[in-house]
């Protein structure tokens, strides 16, 4: 059938993030291929989860129902699913890329003797020759490559959560159709014994809307200790690449990249790292995208200057006073100085709107120990509205205390 189906993972009970965000993509997959978009759930009471698919995107809900589905079992599911699939025909099937999705969307495809590309980070339609475009890192992250399978059906991908918006539409009404699982053949090879909740530090990457990250432009672990301060003033979660993940300098539980956490927080900030496409692919998502280095050839320098008009760091710097000053009758007050000798490193931040202009309640610029500038602006970090860029560099005449934390 001319469907697209994405599978609606949950977990006692709950519907899990990742699955509206493939419903929400997948109303722009529907739009440019002309097929509907639907969800397939297994649970023990699909009915009550379907007004949230229909919510974003599902136009129809197949419901699975049974006791087996409680809670993740392999067996049971993957039979479930591959009989969904034989009965109806969907042209492709979507998992997240979770633990429940990277093994049971293999286990269902070799059944189906189709193809399956895993983590894919972009998907999209080519309406002539029907397919699938699946993109995903290759190579060790060094290039992205757009996969298609055009031998069998149904085209299945994997994605990685946080990749794609959330779209909600409230109210939004579809068609339940419950199918019947025959699972009375299946072995049960598994059988759960208990729950234990992983115990240890607590690090909500994926759902922070601000995360601020190092990498290892810092010099050294105990420099962390900055980013730590600038997160805790942000109220966000500390992120870090996988450079200073692999030296020791931070856990791995706080790794954001191909390797690491898929993350979109609404405010990403990027102290000391360079950019390279295994953490772009972890973080490109994001609303607002700070990154402070002292490097210009970067790539993380690259991937926001192509959003940004090109300026001189001159211009750039007198575009920091006017706006993070504005017209303050007073502007010794922000320690800011007007002076200052605009020589190394750049700073980006992405906003939507009017221009940002006396938004900052505190802005400062600082020599810090890291020996790269950073603009403290931790009040106001909400109501952007433009595309601004700012620049930021040492200035041999600031005295440091005069800057605001």
């Amino acid at each position: 059938m001319n469907e697209i189906w994405v599978f609606a993972e949950q977990r006692e009970g709950a519907l899990q993030s990742v699955s509206c965000e493939l419903l929400s993509e997948g109303r722009e997959l529907a739009a440019k291929s002309g097929y509907e978009l639907c969800a397939l759930l297994l649970s023990e009471n699909g009915a009550a989860l379907a007004p949230e698919l229909f919510a974003h995107g599902a136009r129809k809900v197949y419901a699975m129902d049974a006791p087996q589905f409680a809670y993740y079992q392999n067996d049971f599911w993957s039979a479930a699913v591959r009989q969904a699939v034989e009965a109806r025909r969907p042209e492709i099937l979507l998992f997240g890329a979770t633990s429940i999705g990277r093994s049971l969307a293999p286990t269902v495809a070799a059944a189906l003797h189709t193809g399956l590309t895993a983590d894919c980070t972009q998907l999209d339609f080519d309406p002539e020759r029907k397919l699938l475009l699946q993109t995903r890192p290759a190579f060790g992250g060094n290039i992205m490559a757009t996969i298609t399978c055009e031998g069998t059906r149904p085209q299945m991908a994997t994605v990685r959560g946080n990749v794609f918006k959330k779209v909600r539409e409230d109210g939004a009404a579809g068609e339940v159709v419950p199918l019947a699982a025959d699972l009375s053949g299946v072995p049960c090879r598994m059988r759960r014994l208990a729950a234990v909740k992983e115990g240890g530090e607590d690090v909500d990457l994926a759902g922070a809307k601000t995360i601020v990250s190092g990498g290892r432009g810092l010099g050294a672990p105990e420099k962390f200790s900055l980013v730590r301060e600038l997160a805790a003033e942000l109220g966000g979660a500390v992120g870090a690449s996988r450079a200073v993940v692999d030296a020791g300098w931070i856990s791995a539980l706080h790794q954001v990249g191909q390797t690491g956490k898929t993350v979109c927080p609404k405010l990403y900030v990027a102290l000391g790292i360079s950019g390279a496409i295994q953490h772009l692919a972890g973080m490109q998502s994001s609303d607002f995208i700070v990154a402070v280095n002292k490097d210009p050839a970067a790539p993380i320098e690259d991937r926001v200057k192509n959003l940004l008009s090109r300026m001189t760091l001159e211009e750039k710097a007198e575009q920091l006073c006017q706006d993070t000053i504005g017209e303050d009758p007073n502007p010794d007050n922000h320690g800011v100085p007007r002076d200052f000798n605009p020589r190394v490193g750049s700073i980006y931040q992405f906003m939507g709107g009017a221009k940002l202009r006396n938004r900052y309640q505190r802005a400062a610029v600082e020599r810090t120990r890291l020996g790269i500038p950073i603009l403290w602006a931790i009040d106001v970090i909400h109501g952007w509205r433009t595309m601004f860029p700012v620049s930021l560099a040492q200035a041999s005449s600031f005295d440091p205390s005069l800057a605001e934390r």
